[in-house]
């Protein structure tokens, strides 16, 4: 599967806090300045998440030094990506055949009876209310089983500091089975909204890979600009747009492909689009003996 590895029942919810939250401007996008998407998203994404901290580092000297940088974007960086992995994720549970969401309630199924096993057994050792499981609904339905199984986790966590060492499950199966019942909630209500659904979903992952790499692009170009002297801007911030080549290895500097260019010194700094399935354009090299961008 080619989205970011999800461990955690967190990690999902902030993916899709981070969607809903900029859900407005993913739908402002018009569609004619959608920037092609010509890389891998999955590792665009771990390789941003990756750095972070390092760009974040620089907020304050970035504002002192290009007093005209949208430091708002550096801020807004981490939502972006996250929304972006929010609706990769959308749009390959979109897609989802009926063969796959049956494989995975036959998982959500197979947690649903090991965690009320469980339940039961603390139940009957008055180590939980039974009016707990008055809710549950049975395994009649996949969005009954995704339910169950939900709240079988909860039930469980809130229960921890009480049950914790007198259960066989571990907090790290409860994240587990947590995930496994939102990925097949998400399947099925995919599943059920197709065709329509589809297109939306098409175009929301298009929108918020536009503001995730217009975002990217411009912080980058402001850290090589900030950082041009030290000659390390690329371990800061990497192109996102490295190619592979088959061939002899060569230098980093003549394998990257072409990202964006980046008007800079304009306030909303948007990038200049690329033709369809056209080489993305570099970023201009600053002028050291220049202002430089988002200077005065």
């Amino acid at each position: 599967m080619a989205t970011s590895p999800i461990n955690t029942i967190e990690q999902v919810s902030r993916r899709r806090q981070a969607y809903e939250s900029s859900l407005n401007e993913i739908c402002a996008v018009p569609k004619e300045q959608f920037v092609v998407i010509t890389l891998i998203i999955s590792e665009a994404v771990t390789t941003v998440l990756g750095r972070l901290e390092g760009i974040r580092a620089l907020g304050p000297q970035m504002t002192q030094a290009l007093p005209k940088f949208p430091i708002d974007l550096v801020d807004k960086l981490e939502t972006y990506t996250l929304a972006l992995d929010h609706t990769q994720i959308l749009y390959k549970t979109s897609s989802t055949s009926p063969d796959s969401i049956k494989a995975l309630a036959k998982s959500a199924t197979g947690f649903r009876e090991i965690l009320l096993a469980d339940v039961n057994a603390l139940i009957s050792r008055d180590l939980i209310n039974p009016a707990a499981l008055k809710n549950l609904k049975g395994v009649n339905g996949y969005k009954n089983i995704a339910f169950d199984l939900s709240a079988l986790v909860q039930i469980l966590k809130h229960n921890w500091a009480t049950i914790s060492g007198r259960t066989g499950v571990t907090l790290e199966e409860l994240d587990k089975a947590e995930v496994l019942a939102e990925q097949l909630q998400t399947a099925v209500g995919q599943h059920e909204k197709v065709p329509v659904t589809t297109t939306e979903t098409v175009r929301h992952r298009q929108a918020a890979f536009t503001l995730f790499i217009r975002a990217y692009e411009e912080v980058r170009s402001g850290i090589e600009y900030l950082r041009r002297k030290q000659g390390d801007a690329d371990s800061i911030a990497p192109s996102l747009y490295v190619r592979r080549s088959k061939g002899k290895k060569r230098p980093v500097a003549s394998t990257q492909a072409k990202p964006p260019k980046l008007r800079a010194n304009s306030k909303s700094a948007q990038p200049e689009l690329p033709e369809e399935n056209s080489p993305l354009t570099p970023d201009g090299k600053p002028d050291p003996g220049g202002k430089g961008p988002f200077m005065s």
